[in-house]
């Protein structure tokens, strides 16, 4: 089970900030030297080491920058999350590179010689909620019916003046065609698994506009089978990361700024903000002076998408009746569909990912591991028989209660879209800097996005602060120390 990072919660962060931090009543943390710092080099922390984080930091640090990586989490990654516990890495959250053909992701991978693995969607097995199979012949006609109507609504998604949301587009777009009862079940299904699926939120909660906003490449999607955080293991060599710290405080009155956590603060001239939305949402960062009305409104039109996997491990000896890539199970109603990732012909082990998303993934959160497996299961077996043993061991995730992200990734409400986006990324008075997948417009909630956010910020901060710069000659220089990946236990 992927448990809640442990630490202060938000609410003791800002219980904190009231009573522990104000003039007259009670000093504040302690200071923390920032590393490197030598003289006159402006200091610039970076709350998040996922990959934009990294990224940045990396950028900063090359050019000369004095950089402090402060994470919550006891680990390097954000939502890129390698799991190894089953022995055979299971990537957790981030798992393709999309459209890898022009991706900026690509290009790393190159570098580092990764091995990729290239799905394909279409090898596929349907079936009924029953685990009665649903042959080609009779989902066909369904499919290229759904895929004619996506497209027209993601034409008109570029269009229109006003927003509206998916599920309204769809409803338009098909209520001249009178579709039976059992056409509008087919089509149901495919809308949540091509499009709720992807956008990881229920459709009448998404902006149709956002959708003829986002960037294309080219190419079938491809996986990592030795593990997506292989993608940024270069990103954090020679950086100073200090993990188990949960900021809480971000002051940008002075000249000089302050992060602080619950026990520390870190003086610094820039700081870099790479949370996800849900954290910034949730208030669990406290900014002092307060967020711009504009920015809050800009998150506000935004929301956090939950997307949950299940890894079921067998035994090397188990029956393995799963002969294709992909397998599927309709709902009897919308919002239970599950879809399964047959991971065999991609790590050689008896593996398969289990995807929920939306309000189902939210739903299950609250249940057991125990019972989330049994469920799964008796699905299955539904369909390949009552012979198929249990797993030998499994892995549950709990995206939307994980302290560090509330949810998978961003999404555009109606009236959200890229300019909500851009106001999320604006800088404050060239002081506090923001990146991460929910500040891309152009390509959100992915792992590319988050990428490319990280090097934009890295500019943005050069463009505006040299990394060398007078100091006044009062101000303290910490003395530096050696490059490292610091753990709570280190304090």
């Amino acid at each position: 089970m992927m448990q809640h990072i442990a630490g202060a919660s938000p609410g003791l962060c800002l219980l904190w900030f009231v009573l522990g931090w104000l003039p007259g009543i009670a000093a504040p943390p302690p200071l923390q030297p920032a590393q490197p710092a030598e003289q006159g080099q402006v200091r610039v922390v970076v709350v998040g080491a996922g990959i934009a984080g990294l990224t940045a930091a990396q950028s900063l640090a090359a050019r000369g920058y004095a950089v402090t990586v402060l994470e919550a989490a006891d680990r390097i990654g954000g939502r890129i999350f390698t799991d190894r516990s089953l022995g055979v890495p299971v990537d957790l959250g981030a798992s393709w590179i999309h459209m890898p053909v022009g991706n900026p992701l690509t290009a790393l991978a190159d570098r580092a010689n990764l091995t990729r693995f290239e799905t394909n969607p279409r090898d596929q097995a349907a079936f009924y909620a029953d685990g009665t199979p649903i042959t080609d012949a009779e989902l066909n006609p369904h499919d290229d019916y759904f895929e004619d109507i996506y497209a027209r609504v993601l034409a008109r998604a570029g269009t229109i003046a006003q927003d509206i949301s998916v599920q309204q587009a769809l409803t338009e777009a098909t209520v001249a065609d009178g579709l039976t009862a059992d056409e509008q079940w087919f089509f149901d299904n495919l809308a949540a698994f091509s499009i709720k699926g992807e956008i990881a939120e229920e459709l009448p909660k998404c902006g149709l506009k956002a959708l003829g906003e986002l960037n294309e490449y080219a190419g079938e999607d491809v996986l990592f089978p030795e593990g997506y955080d292989q993608l940024i293991t270069p990103m954090h060599a020679n950086l100073d990361i200090r993990l188990g710290r949960r900021v809480c405080i971000i002051d940008s009155r002075g000249e000089e700024l302050v992060v602080a956590t619950q026990t520390e603060s870190y003086p610094c001239d820039a700081v870099l903000v790479t949370v996800s939305l849900g954290v910034l949402q949730s208030g669990a960062i406290r900014f002092v002076p307060e967020l711009p009305a504009a920015k809050v409104g800009a998150m506000a039109r935004l929301g956090m998408g939950v997307l949950n996997k299940v890894a079921l491990h067998f035994d090397p000896s188990a029956p393995w009746p799963f002969e294709q890539q992909n397998i599927v199970f309709f709902s009897e109603q919308g919002g239970t569909e599950l879809a399964f990732l047959n991971l065999w012909d991609i790590t050689g082990h008896k593996m398969l990912l289990t995807f929920t998303y939306a309000d189902q993934a939210r739903a299950l959160e609250f249940q057991s591991d125990a019972a989330i497996v049994a469920r799964l299961m008796t699905q299955l077996r539904a369909a390949y028989g009552e012979a198929l043993p249990d797993p030998a061991g499994s892995v549950v995730t709990r995206w939307a209660g994980d302290l560090n992200t509330f949810g998978a990734y961003s999404y555009a409400k109606v009236a959200g879209g890229s300019a909500a986006r851009r106001t999320l990324a604006e800088p404050i008075e060239n002081k506090v800097f923001f990146a991460g997948e929910a500040t891309s417009a152009r390509d959100p909630s992915t792992v590319h996005g988050a990428y490319l956010s990280g090097l934009r910020e890295a500019d943005r901060i050069a463009a505006v602060k040299a990394p060398f710069a007078a100091r006044r000659p009062d101000t303290p220089r910490d003395t530096p120390a050696p490059a490292k990946t610091q753990r709570p236990q280190e304090q």
